[in-house]
């Protein structure tokens, strides 16, 4: 899976490299050929100034439709890919979510969250993290988890997840950071599951 994920990544970035080659191509043919086309069969400055005016119109109109051609398989190829992502990450039963950690704003989120959690997609858009998920001590675990993952990469957490109907759900997150070409963590990717059979399983050992 992974390595498909990154075969999609390179398709991508191939079709972008395809369009700047096909505009240097064209525009390069263009300008080493096409003055002195004109220049030879033009018989006068006055013809010869009417048709350069032409062959630059021509020019812009031919590169533009390339351009267009180009742009919207690119785009086809970015559609592809987020529908292969938003597929992968609806189907797996854990819940997944991509947040801003200077704001706790939710970026991207999977089914999983809105089915476990009770919210639909346009009220989990407007909640904040940790805040709007967990309460009490929880609040303070996972701020302290979130500062982890931006010093030291990644960080491991459990919680009560707050469901809409005011249920707690035991969940084990774990985080890491996406960085930015700089290096600055940009974004805060956490994967949590489910944990209640494993705390009923612990409380009936420590009832032994």
């Amino acid at each position: 899976m992974k390595q498909q994920h990154k075969t999609r990544i390179r398709i991508v970035s191939s079709h972008a490299g395809r369009i700047v080659l096909a505009y240097i191509v064209v525009a390069a043919l263009w300008i080493l050929f096409s003055d002195a086309a004109v220049r030879w069969w033009a018989g006068n400055a006055e013809l010869l100034s009417r048709i350069q005016s032409y062959k630059g119109l021509f020019f812009v109109a031919i590169t533009a439709a390339l351009l267009f051609v180009l742009i919207r398989r690119a785009e086809g190829a970015l559609r592809a890919e987020k529908a292969f992502t938003d597929t992968a990450l609806d189907v797996q039963k854990d819940t997944f979510l991509v947040f801003e950690p200077q704001t706790g704003k939710m970026v991207r989120w999977n089914r999983a969250l809105v089915e476990v959690s009770g919210y639909t997609d346009e009220e989990i858009a407007t909640m904040r993290v940790p805040g709007d998920w967990c309460t009490g001590q929880d609040i303070a675990k996972a701020a302290a988890a979130i500062e982890k993952v931006l010093s030291e990469g990644v960080a491991t957490v459990e919680i009560s997840l707050v469901t809409k109907d005011g249920r707690k759900i035991p969940v084990e997150f774990r985080g890491s950071a996406l960085r930015d070409p700089e290096g600055q963590p940009q974004y805060v990717i956490a994967l949590g599951r489910d944990i209640t059979e494993r705390k009923h399983a612990e409380e009936a050992l420590k009832i032994k």
